[in-house]
């Protein structure tokens, strides 16, 4: 038979909670301290809105959902998970192809949704027909091995690391406030570089949030040479899955290879911790940012984008943007 939706409730923070640390596909990204990271950083335009769903046989999935409201609440957006990153639902059972099926079509049923494919659900395959702009993010498996890990890169990858090493090139893990505030201005410098290219543009406000952020889920690597600040990364951690998801690096400091032997430390000091994936991220239709990924030895896997409006929501949004028209 195939299983069907019998309630859907508002989910307390603690089922949330409970939920994401006990799921072994769940990435930060489905995790309450994401959503309420981005209802901070936003002053209270997404508001964490999860939902907890049973079925008839008694199995539960958790949708770690976000409620952005527009044209003046007249119009509910759901995010999946905020600023685009992989959504979905999380559970503590075994979810089979009908789950899937059954939650599909009450998201579906939303307003509005933006949903990007979560490619460790086991269902991913099954679901991903439905997604309708494609997207690629790209995964490294880890075994717990430096060795193994080094012996998947490339051989410019890999001499890239002996690069850094050969210039003095250092990583740590930052923690202070100084720490991040030198990983911003790092920052600072590539999005000048990248100028009209630059997929996200973020204040200090959000890396202050991710510092005061005290659950050991985010995690700041820095390389410095001379004792400067050259390059850093921001990762994120949950049970079986890193994220890496933001980096950057000084302009003028290209030539040391600081970022190679940045992802190099980090990525190992993952695997001997026991994580099962490393996940490098989509490229923002960068070619070069994916070749860069696939020299480190990773694997092009879909992570596709699902957005939706109901007829209503499609209405309101037009008759307020020819509103906004005429006004000039």
């Amino acid at each position: 038979m195939t299983p069907e939706i019998v309630n859907i409730r508002t989910a307390a923070d603690s089922e949330w909670d409970t939920i994401w640390s006990e799921c072994r596909h769940a990435t930060f990204f489905h995790s309450r301290e994401w959503a309420e990271i981005w209802h901070k950083y936003t002053d209270g335009k997404f508001r964490p809105d999860g939902r907890l769903v049973v079925f008839d046989d008694g199995r539960e999935a958790l949708l770690p959902l976000s409620l952005e409201r527009q044209c003046k609440n007249l119009v509910s957006i759901f995010h999946s998970s905020p600023a685009g990153t992989a959504g979905g639902w999380i559970s503590r059972d075994e979810l089979s192809p009908g789950h899937a099926q059954a939650l599909i079509k009450y998201l579906r049923s939303l307003s509005g949704l933006y949903w990007r494919l979560n490619p460790h659900d086991p269902n991913a395959e099954n679901i991903q027909s439905i997604f309708n702009e494609p997207a690629d993010t790209f995964l490294i498996e880890l075994d717990g091995s430096r060795d193994n890990l080094l012996r998947s890169w490339a051989r410019g990858a890999r001499d890239a690391v002996n690069q850094a090493r050969r210039a003095n090139v250092r990583i740590r893990r930052g923690a202070s406030v100084s720490d991040w505030r030198a990983y911003f201005e790092v920052y600072e410098d590539s999005l000048r570089r990248w100028g009209e290219k630059a997929t996200s543009r973020y204040t200090f406000e959000l890396f202050e949030l991710l510092r005061a952020s005290d659950s050991g889920h985010v995690h700041l690597w820095l390389a410095e040479h001379d004792d400067r600040v050259i390059a850093g990364a921001v990762n994120f951690v949950s049970r079986e899955i890193v994220i890496g998801w933001h980096l950057s690096v000084l302009e003028a400091t290209f030539k040391f290879r600081p970022v190679n032997l940045l992802l190099f430390e980090s990525i190992a000091e993952y695997s001997e911790q026991g994580f099962r994936w490393f996940d490098l991220g989509t490229s923002g239709g960068h070619e070069n940012v994916s070749d860069f990924k696939r020299r480190l030895g990773s694997v092009s896997t879909p992570a596709p984008l699902f957005t939706h409006r109901s007829r209503v929501t499609r209405a309101v949004l037009k008759a307020q943007r020819l509103k906004v028209k005429l006004l000039g």
